[in-house]
């Protein structure tokens, strides 16, 4: 498969609906402080400007981003005791030809929220983020194309999932997160046959 990152609406195949909607509707986020401060909205696009996201990623590799402003909603506990995403987990499976599938971290990003370059070298294969935003065009995933070496914005909406594949060391894929408003995600680890299943689907849909 050629194509690195594509992004769908759940709303164009039903089970990507069923699938967003186990997000959305079961899925709480750790009432915490720092889930609760929601006052940087007007500082947002300093903050993400500060943190040089229109330029280049670094010259040398970082699987992990060197610096963020999101919070954990919880990834430990529910990995370790799934409440609702065994519920996905087991509909991505069942549409992937048995391909294994996992949950990889559930993030809140405040207005003015992000995450720097990184690559997720260390774990390659493809991603499926789900994607809550309260407004569209405010939140944005960013990436480095691989092959061209463009960076590519891809801005963001409610409902929208993201797919795209992490390469290895071999074949580093940028990308980083911006939002300037409050922003919840996500990420599974998935198949690609289950990828190019949506993809080829979505585009009949259209």
């Amino acid at each position: 498969m050629h194509q690195l990152f594509f992004q769908v609406h759940n709303h164009q195949l039903d089970y990507l609906k069923q699938i967003y909607q186990v997000f959305d509707g079961d899925f709480l986020p750790t009432a915490s402080p720092a889930y609760r401060d929601l006052t940087r909205e007007s500082r947002a696009k300093e903050d993400i400007e500060r943190l040089a996201l229109d330029e280049h990623p670094p010259a040398t590799n970082s699987s992990r981003a060197a610096s963020l402003l999101c919070y954990d909603m919880g990834y430990p506990r529910e990995s370790a005791s799934p409440t609702w995403s065994s519920a996905i987990i087991e509909r991505v499976v069942s549409l992937s030809d048995g391909e294994p599938s996992s949950l990889r971290n559930l993030l809140f990003y405040p207005p003015g929220g992000f995450m720097g370059w990184h690559t997720n070298s260390d774990y390659p294969g493809w991603r499926m983020y789900l994607v809550n935003v309260d407004q569209e065009g405010k939140s944005f995933l960013r990436r480095k194309d691989p092959s061209s070496g463009n960076l590519l914005t891809h801005w963001e909406y409610e409902g929208a999932i993201n797919f795209f594949y992490v390469g290895g060391d071999d074949s580093l894929h940028w990308h980083c997160i911006g939002t300037y408003r409050q922003r919840r995600s996500a990420g599974f680890c998935v198949g690609e046959s289950f990828v190019e299943r949506v993809l080829q689907e979505a585009k009949l849909s259209s």
